[in-house]
Order: structure tokens, then C-alpha cells, then sequence
């Protein structure tokens, strides 16, 4: 299971977790604030931005990516479906 660290009241968090739920990606909700500047979160975001996506094998902080990247995946999955 992923895990999304970040707060829901922010729009990028809100944005990877609706990603998320539409690709049925199962994940939990990491509650870290902007700009904490613990060793944990640091490891994951050097700037200490949000959102951070953890993984198992990696952590991800670039939301560009991770979106665009799940969302080319449904729009093949739609090109597919209705071909």
C-alpha cells in the first residue's frame, strides 16, 4: 500500500488522493504538514513539500509525474474500453 503524506486541506494532496481513488489504488493519508523539516519527511522531500508519495521500494515527490503518470494509464484504459 502507498502512502500519501501531505494534509487533505491542500489542493495538491486532494489532487493525488482523487488519483488515487479513481485508479482504486488503495493508500493511506500520511498527515504532514508544509515545510516539516523532520529526518523522516526529509528523506522523502528534501524542500519538505507535499504531497510525498512513499512506496515500499521508493518515495516520490514530484505530483506532476505521479499524476500525469496515472492519468495517461486511465485514459488508455478508456481508449481500450471503447474501441
Amino acid at each position: 500500500m502507498i502512502k500519501i503524506h501531505g494534509l487533505i486541506l491542500s489542493p495538491f494532496v486532494r489532487k493525488v488522493m482523487a488519483v488515487a481513488e479513481l485508479k482504486s489504488i488503495p493508500y493511506k493519508n500520511v498527515k504532514v504538514f508544509p515545510g516539516t523539516k523532520t529526518a523522516d519527511f526529509l528523506s522523502m522531500s528534501p524542500l519538505g513539500k507535499i504531497p510525498a508519495l512513499e512506496d515500499e521500494s521508493y518515495a516520490l515527490v514530484i505530483l506532476r509525474l505521479f499524476v500525469n503518470t496515472l492519468m495517461k494509464n486511465i485514459l488508455i484504459r478508456l481508449f481500450v474500453q471503447h474501441r
